[in-house]
């Protein structure tokens, strides 16, 4: 374990999970210092109404075809779609490419060479 950081040091990861049924899935993520932890959970559920919209018109009106899960993201002040599913192929937003979690500060390493990182982006959806 040599070059891993302390878990004092690590990034906490809070996820919110909305299940919309037996294999749909929509996931909020957020990702803190142990430092700032509070605030910033405490900020994204402050901000949760917009991700339970999301997960209630997948429910309803199937906003995004096909999803099984999907990943938000919360940057501080908003959520942010990250990627979603189909079960067979990912397709990842251009914000998450820009701004992908730092593995390095949750993992206390960085990733293995099959990482998200190095993996080409199957397609990219607009920004909303």
């Amino acid at each position: 374990m040599g070059n891993t950081k302390p878990r004092t040091d690590r990034a906490l990861v809070f996820v919110v999970d909305f299940e919309i049924s037996d294999n749909l899935h929509l996931y909020g993520y957020v990702i803190a210092p142990p430092s700032a932890v509070a605030g910033t959970i405490g900020r994204a559920l402050d901000e949760i109404e917009p991700l339970a919209t999301v997960a209630g018109l997948q429910a309803t009106q199937n906003l995004l075809p096909g999803m099984v899960n999907s990943a938000f993201f919360f940057d501080g002040e908003e959520w942010r779609l990250g990627w979603w599913t189909d079960g067979e192929r990912v397709i990842r937003t251009a914000s998450f490419d820009e701004h992908q979690p730092d593995c390095q500060q949750v993992l206390g390493r960085p990733l293995l060479s099959s990482s998200l990182e190095e993996a080409p982006a199957s397609q990219h959806q607009p920004e909303h």
